[in-house]
């Protein structure tokens, strides 16, 4: 595989200047190539390469999902070096498990016809630095819409779990070490006070907001709209085409 290549296939799966430098950095060799570990089950993974295609190959060193590899012929030849962590405390106390790796950003999700606050807060507590949820003070948006009731428990879930679960020792034993949550960026909000410029991930998140075309009588093209309408709005406030506003809190002082 031609190490000078672009790797568009992998842009995909987080393929970026971060990650093409650090592997330029790893000594060339014949034949070698980037991957991304998708799926780890004990003695083998599974590894995009990069030409987009899945490949199993035999664990010959500690992987974790989301550890960017070099792939050499049917090898896993080396992973590159970490930038982060999700990691736990092995069940039997022995050390920590990594989780998955190189994550820049987590998202908790419970199943929205029947909410589970607890679960939603031991799975912030396992490591976020920062968390991201719903707004639950934000209920009417007008005429059209509320914000529904799992999506106000989550909110709620991921601040319980932020501050002050994640920081004390005592709530998650289980998880890992205690460690501080950074700050929380809260979504769906009426009070926003940052802003993302979300331009180039806008189609993505129309689409995903149509395949719950079973919610909505017209297929979802009234959701889609309000997507894009919303981030018309947000983005006139901060100053671009497109935007999502976010009420952060800060909790590391």
């Amino acid at each position: 595989m031609d190490t000078t290549s672009s790797f568009d296939a992998l842009i995909a799966y987080g393929w970026s200047d971060r990650v093409a430098a650090l592997y330029h950095a790893h000594p060339a060799r014949h034949g070698a190539g980037p991957g991304r570990v998708t799926r780890v089950e004990r003695s083998v993974c599974t590894v995009v390469d990069g030409a987009g295609a899945e490949r199993l190959l035999a664990v010959t060193a500690p992987v974790a999902v989301g550890d960017w590899v070099v792939v050499v012929a049917d090898r896993l030849d080396a992973v590159l070096p970490r930038w982060s962590a999700l990691e736990r405390q092995n069940p039997d106390g022995s050390g920590t498990q990594v989780l998955a790796a190189d994550v820049d950003l987590v998202l908790v999700t419970v199943p929205a016809d029947r909410p589970h606050a607890a679960r939603a807060e031991r799975a912030v507590a396992l490591g976020a630095l920062d968390a991201v949820g719903h707004d639950p003070t934000a209920v009417f948006f007008g005429e059209d819409y509320y914000n529904h009731h799992d999506h106000r428990a989550l909110g709620f879930a991921v601040l319980d779990a932020s501050s002050p679960a994640a920081a004390l020792p005592h709530y998650f034993p289980a998880a890992g070490p205690p460690h501080q949550v950074q700050q929380v960026l809260l979504s769906g909000t009426l009070e926003p006070s940052v802003w993302v410029d979300i331009e180039e991930v806008i189609a993505a998140k129309v689409a995903a907001v149509a395949c719950h075309a079973s919610q909505f009588a017209d297929g979802g093209s009234w959701a889609t709209q309000a997507v894009r309408r919303r981030a018309e709005e947000e983005g006139r406030r901060a100053g671009v085409a497109l935007a999502e506003g976010f009420r952060r809190l800060r909790l590391g002082g």
